[in-house]
């Protein structure tokens, strides 16, 4: 027995069989993209609350926008730049001079390098309506602009809390700043002596521009701060030779007149400013054709006195010398005579560059003030819920990123 039992344990036993059984790997990022999905969903659905109140908020604040809208008129007006053509003979004279002068002659007049709104946004400018008087039908009177903006002018309510909200918060820094920079100029003014009481009244004098020389244009902080609301109110927009400009003001009667005024300088300034070049160079032409005819008339007076210094028969150095004479005689009348052409040619480019306005459409008297579309409060909605989402995710990508920081 125990030697079977010997041989039957030498006997191998079979190897147990290897079963492979497949296994599928599931893609889990459109699990995962799901999860976060609705993870988002049950997210703001939890928060709809904070999501609301800000969104309420914002409708309220567009409300108070919204009533809060100063009241304000716009007058328009429509100019026609007429574009002028050259005659049959004045084209001929044109191009006749042209040829004769040379390229010179095509570089007189010229016109202005700066755009419509370029000119409209300068101080030169707008102090041409500074002082022009309008009439103001509530007001029952007629003032200047500067005068109503300096005694009748209140800044919209909207505009003032706004400003308040934002130099409290944002510019908080700068608006501290500014008060101490201000509370110690205040003490450093009690110790000063001398003319600092006439820098005290240069600085907030309502005097609009005081002019010491005919070069320096001096005009004080609150002037400035004139022109830069008449500033915002003027507008032009060209569209090839329409030019259309709007004046708005708190008054419709004034808002029609001081258009009117804004249209008349618009012209005049661009008239000037035109021919300004043109006329340069017609002067300049002007004062060459005459020191070109003087020393014509003088070479004809040296021609005619060598010849009667030597009456008869002249000898050959003296028949060399009138030969000189006459040939710079006639020299200086060919210099004469180009300068007579550069002179026509610029007094014709002076009335070409001279530009003409036709008053297409007079100043409009406005019969409604402007006012926002109730629309307008469904962008404050929209804004206040876009708004209310950012924070929510915001605080929720805080609230992740601080427990990662804290786990780590």
């Amino acid at each position: 027995m125990k030697e079977e039992e010997t041989q039957n344990s030498h006997i191998e036993k079979p190897e147990q069989e290897v079963q492979y059984v497949p296994v599928q790997y599931a893609d889990r990022s459109d699990e995962e993209d799901t999860i976060d999905l609705i993870e988002m969903v049950v997210l703001l659905w939890n928060s709809k609350k904070t999501i609301g109140i800000i969104t309420i908020l914002f409708f309220l604040l567009g409300v108070f926008h919204f009533n809060t809208e100063p009241e304000e008129y716009i007058s328009e007006a429509i100019l026609v730049k007429d574009e002028q053509e050259m005659t049959g003979s004045q084209l001929r004279l044109f191009q006749q001079f042209g040829a004769l002068g040379g390229q010179q002659g095509s570089s007189l007049g010229g016109g202005i390098s700066a755009t419509l709104p370029e000119i409209i946004e300068s101080i030169d400018f707008q102090m041409l309506l500074l002082h022009q008087e309008v009439r103001f039908a509530r007001h029952d009177t007629t003032m200047s602009l500067y005068y109503y903006f300096d005694h009748y002018y209140e800044s919209p309510f909207r505009g003032t809390v706004y400003g308040f909200i934002r130099d409290y918060t944002v510019l908080l820094p700068v608006t501290l700043y500014q008060k101490i920079h201000r509370f110690f100029r205040q003490i450093g003014s009690l110790f000063r002596t001398g003319d600092s009481s006439s820098q005290f009244t240069l600085e907030h004098s309502n005097v609009g521009v005081e002019t010491t020389e005919t070069r320096i244009l001096e005009v004080t902080p609150h002037t400035l701060n004139i022109l830069q609301l008449i500033g915002s109110r003027i507008n032009t927009e060209s569209e090839g030779s329409l030019i259309k400009a709007t004046f708005r003001l708190p008054d419709p009667v004034a808002a029609a007149e001081a258009n009117a005024i804004f249209i008349e300088k618009i012209q005049e300034y661009l008239i000037e400013q035109r021919i300004e070049k043109a006329k340069r160079n017609l002067d300049f032409a002007l004062t060459l054709s005459k020191e070109a005819h003087e020393r014509l008339n003088q070479a004809s007076l040296d021609v005619a006195n060598y010849v009667d210094a030597n009456p008869g028969n002249l000898t050959a150095l003296a028949t060399i010398e009138l030969d000189r004479l006459i040939a710079e005689r006639d020299r200086l009348s060919s210099v004469y005579g180009s300068a007579l052409i550069k002179v026509e040619d610029a007094r014709m480019r002076v009335q070409e560059d001279t530009p003409v306005f036709i008053l297409f459409q007079k100043p409009l008297l406005p019969n409604s003030r402007v006012a926002l579309s109730p629309l307008f409060l469904l962008g404050f909605i929209f804004l206040g819920f876009t708004l209310g989402v950012f924070w929510v995710f915001t605080v929720k990508i805080y609230q992740t990123v601080k427990g990662r920081i804290l786990s780590s």
